[in-house]
């Protein structure tokens, strides 16, 4: 275990070039291991704040395992914190389903057996058939994407796993089979969504943003009970 925090964020602010101000000092701690969700309406900042985890946006004092994430560090930053957005088409572009998920293995500088033998580890974790790699990426459904994008940031062993609605446009049963999944992912994760049910199966915590602040945090059973709370900040 590292004695740094997997994230540390003092006091955030950020404005959008148009003027937008979306983030208003946020300060979050996420230790390692845990799993933390972010609560908050549409504009409430979760976006933002999650793009800062892996230098997509820099700015400010983000912390990764006590790296401040700057122009510098974005390389060493970006192995240790896999980003899966709500959309997987953002995510995959190559040819074939085996290319997408070596790609970043390969960033890494690994021999090719090595990144073959990630590939084939990170598919068979998501649960998915070796089969799918021969693929490409457009002839899956959107349940097998999601499934893909989560296994192209395992598959460069990132130790913070941040997710931005992974529930989102899933069918009962594909959405089951990515909550048993991000069950069994471990490591750190940082899930942001308006899925109560999913943050109240997955977290030790949830993080309540509301206008581009932290509204509230704790226990995800006293936020996701806190009806008026969550009446007020715009999410029920």
């Amino acid at each position: 275990m590292s004695h740094y925090s997997a994230i540390e964020i003092s006091n955030l602010d950020y404005k959008y070039p148009d003027g937008t101000q979306a983030l208003h000092g946020v300060s979050l701690k996420v230790a390692e291991n845990e799993t933390v969700g972010l609560l908050g309406h549409n504009g409430a900042g979760k976006s933002t704040l999650i793009l800062h985890l892996n230098g997509i946006i820099i700015g400010g004092d983000v912390r990764v395992f006590g790296t401040p994430v700057t122009k510098k560090s974005i390389r060493q930053v970006r192995q240790r914190v896999g980003l899966i957005f709500q959309n997987p088409d953002d995510q995959l572009f190559c040819p074939t389903v085996f290319d997408d998920i070596a790609f970043g293995a390969r960033q890494l500088g690994l021999s090719e057996k090595e990144v073959i033998e990630r590939v084939r580890h990170s598919v068979s974790e998501v649960g998915l058939d070796e089969s799918i790699l021969k693929k490409n990426v457009f002839h899956l459904s959107f349940g097998q994407k999601k499934l893909v994008s989560i296994a192209t940031v395992t598959a460069m062993d990132a130790r913070v796993l941040v997710f931005d609605e992974p529930t989102a446009g899933l069918d009962p049963r594909a959405r089951k089979k990515i909550i048993n999944l991000l069950r069994s992912l471990g490591r750190t994760q940082i899930i942001a969504s308006h899925d109560l049910d999913m943050l109240s199966q997955l977290c030790d915590r949830v993080v309540l943003l509301s206008g581009g602040a932290v509204a509230a945090e704790g226990k995800t059973s006293d936020i996701l009970n806190d009806i008026p709370l969550l009446e007020k900040s715009g999410v029920l």
